[in-house]
């Protein structure tokens, strides 16, 4: 659900990691500038939530914005966030939750 807000968010940390993500899923790349491969990788994401049943928004699954300083803390607490492109502090974790309400 938070797929395509994470990448917005990283993307201008390792741009040369996520155009290697576009070419792999079948973006042709060739003559982008790093924002239209931003764009087209984002809404390859978005179609691709689309047609595996992922479309929805996570406010429509249930989360409200009281639910996002549970969930930021949770997500700080999870090891994986050490290996983000870009480091994250609590308020640019929320902001990620709150855009994908």
């Amino acid at each position: 659900m938070l797929l395509e807000h994470v990448v917005a968010y990283n993307y201008e940390a390792a741009p040369d990691r996520f155009k290697r993500v576009a070419e792999a899923v079948g973006i042709d790349c060739r003559g982008l500038s790093q924002q239209q491969i931003k764009k087209a990788l984002f809404r390859y994401l978005v179609d691709l939530k689309h047609a595996v049943g992922l479309g929805g928004t996570l406010g429509k699954m249930g989360v409200s914005r009281s639910d996002v300083p549970f969930l930021t803390n949770h997500a700080l607490g999870d090891p994986c966030i050490l290996t983000n492109p870009r480091r994250s502090n609590s308020r640019d974790v929320a902001v990620v939750y709150e855009e994908a309400l």
